[in-house]
């Protein structure tokens, strides 16, 4: 199974790495977009803790707001490259996410999808949000 995982990472350099480490395999891709609200030094720890692994390769950076559209522009940094790459599936995560399931379980279950995907949405404006979400549009 060839996966792409676009990494949306905001602190926590540490776990990102082991994120990351915990992602790795063969045919695996992984694409990170670091904050720009990050600070310098925990940038630099994220570098040097990737540096000397092929399949990491980091996005350009968005100052990213939660629940803004900054993180619809990060997002797009991350699919715009996976149209140069070839797998099977792309998976958005966060940096702090951190998969419970193994590489194998996880390959097995894409597999059982047969090329379906898989993405949660609501019709817009949502009904459970204030104002319907016209706040998160509208700067």
């Amino acid at each position: 199974m060839r996966l792409v995982y676009i990494v949306l990472a905001h602190q926590l350099p540490e776990q990102l790495i082991r994120l990351v480490d915990r992602l790795e395999g063969p045919d695996v891709r992984i694409l990170v977009h670091l904050d720009r609200n990050m600070s310098d030094h925990e940038v630099r720890i994220i570098r040097q803790g990737l540096v000397a692994r092929p399949n990491v390769e980091f996005l350009p950076r968005h100052r990213c707001a939660w629940g803004a559209y900054s993180l619809v522009e990060a997002t797009l940094e991350g699919l715009r490259r996976c149209r140069s790459l070839t797998f099977d599936y792309a998976v958005l995560i966060s940096g702090q996410d951190y998969p419970i399931k193994s590489r194998e379980q996880i390959d097995r279950y894409l597999a059982g999808l047969d090329g379906a995907s898989l993405i949660h949405n609501d019709p817009f404006p949502v009904e459970f949000w204030h104002d319907g979400g016209w706040g998160r549009i509208q700067q």
